[in-house]
Formats: C-alpha cells, structure tokens, sequence
C-alpha cells in the first residue's frame, strides 16, 4: 500500500480488499492454510465480501465515488488526517463518515488541492465475522444507522458541483442503493401485495419480476467470483469454489430479505427512535491455530 504514495506526490490515503479471516488456520500472523467459513451465515458474507469490498471499489474509485473505506486497511498521510480532524468521535460507523468527509476534503474543487485517493487490490487485509445471528443482525443495524447518519451529516456534499463527481454521482449512489435501499425493497413488497389485492397485476407478473431480480443478483455475484479465481485471491480448492458457487444462489433466499428487514428496522430506529449506539460488541475468537482479524 505504501508503494503508490512512492510515485504520486498528490497521493492523499490509499485502500486496499478487505476479506474474512473465517476459515484461515494462522499461527504467529501467518497465513497457512485456507478455507471457508463453516457456516452458511459465514460463506453469506463470504460472497458479500467479494461481491461488494472488492470489484465495486475498483470501478467507484475510477469515479471518484469510493464513499466506504473500512476502517480495517486505511494509509493515510499524517497532514491529511491532522487537516482533516480525523474521525468523528461520535460516529455509529466512523469509516463511512470519515471516508465520505475524505472525499470531499481530496475532490473539493474550490480549494484545488490537486488530491488522490487510490483502491489497491493487491493490499489485503482479512477481518472476523460474526458467525452468530444476533452479532451479525446487530452489526448490520449499526452499519445501517452509521450510513444515514454519515449522508446527513454531510449533506451539504449532496449534488454540490464544487465536489464534482464525488456529490453528483457516489453520493446519490450511496444514498439510493445504500442508505435508502431497504426502504426502496420493502415498498415494492408492500406494493406488489396491493396491487395483486386490488386486482391490477397478478401472481405470474409478480413473480417474472422476482425471478428477474434474482437471475440478475446470482449473475452479478457470480461474474465476481469467477473473476475472483483468476486472482491469487482464488479459492484453495475445488471444493471451496463449488462451495462458494452453491452460497451464491442460497444467498437471495433468506439471508438477503433478512438484511433487509435488519436495516429497515434500523433505519426506523435510527430517524425515529433517535438510536445513536454502537450495538453489541462482537466477540473474539482467540484459539490458537484458529480465524483471527
């Protein structure tokens, strides 16, 4: 990650891919042998890590739209962080609100600075998941309620040309397929039930569309995959590809609209019910020998 700063003077902070050290088998932090996480909700983050902190950053940073930086692989310059305060202490999520805080401090054409912020996918740093339902519902509602708060508080970046793309595409993004998206999903639930009640639509329609949704969500996930093998990032046996494969179309079955109904109670909970926490903490798998982040 260092290396990019060596020939862009006006290199700011650089990323890197973040993946799950579910699996791993590591002794004295070295990597000796891969595998998956044993669980289905475990190899259901597995996918979603690879659909999602890896190839998408790559095209969002061409963009200029890169507004998720995990806090797990972030290089810096120290004069960007002191200038830019460093996160806020009293974020839900302090990444997200830092990276898009980021953003506008690097693309903010009214103070030229003549900035960069560079995505590195040979940088990788692997990170713990939760395996248990309640921690993995519980960090999925603080990520919910750490990205609205990050868009408000920084909405004056909202379709400002003085930041360029940065407002005028990847915040729009991030509010609509992010923030916004469990809403978005839950209205075309309750909208397709109306419809079908009132008699303006009936069950074939509805589940064409369905259908529709799913085939374009297992496509774009597995095209990921598939991609992902032609890295050294690849899977470390055939076992493990099909493995990963099968989680792709059991992903869109449950464990997707569970992430939804997560981040629409958190969203209520968040503008309504005024929760600001941090949620339960997540607790550490410290055998030896075992997944460690």
């Amino acid at each position: 990650m260092a290396r990019p700063f060596l020939f862009d003077p006006n290199l700011a902070a650089a990323t890197g891919v973040v993946r799950p050290s579910n699996g791993l088998v590591i002794e004295n932090g070295v990597i000796i042998k891969r595998g998956l996480p044993k669980t289905w909700l475990g190899m259901n983050q597995e996918i979603e890590y690879t659909r999602s902190f890896q190839w998408l950053r790559i095209g969002l940073n061409r963009l200029q739209s890169m507004l998720c930086i995990s806090g797990a692989l972030l290089l810096i310059k120290k004069s960007v962080f002191e200038e830019t305060g460093g996160p806020w202490p009293d974020a839900i999520t302090d990444d997200i609100e830092y990276t898009i805080r980021l953003n506008g401090f690097i693309f903010d054409r009214k103070n030229k600075r003549d900035l960069n912020l560079a995505f590195i996918p040979d940088a990788v740093s692997y990170t713990e998941l939760p395996e248990k339902i309640d921690l993995y519902l519980s960090q999925r509602n603080r990520w919910q309620r750490g990205t609205l708060q990050a868009i408000f508080r920084n909405w004056r970046m909202f379709l400002n040309p003085r930041y360029g793309t940065t407002s005028l595409l990847g915040m729009p993004y991030f509010l609509i397929f992010e923030a916004l998206a469990p809403i978005v999903e839950f209205t075309a639930y309750v909208l397709a039930v109306v419809l079908l009640v009132l008699g303006l639509t009936t069950w074939q329609e509805i589940l064409i569309l369905v259908l529709l949704a799913y085939t374009t969500s297992v496509f774009l996930t597995l095209l990921s995959i598939v991609i992902t093998e032609t890295s050294r990032l690849r899977s470390s046996s055939w076992k493990d590809y099909w493995k990963m494969i099968l989680s792709v179309f059991i992903d869109s079955l449950g464990w997707h609209q569970l992430r939804v109904f997560t981040s629409l109670w958190a969203t209520i909970q968040f503008i309504l019910l005024r929760k600001h926490d941090l949620g339960a903490p997540m607790a550490r798998n410290l055998k030896p020998s075992s997944t460690q982040s």
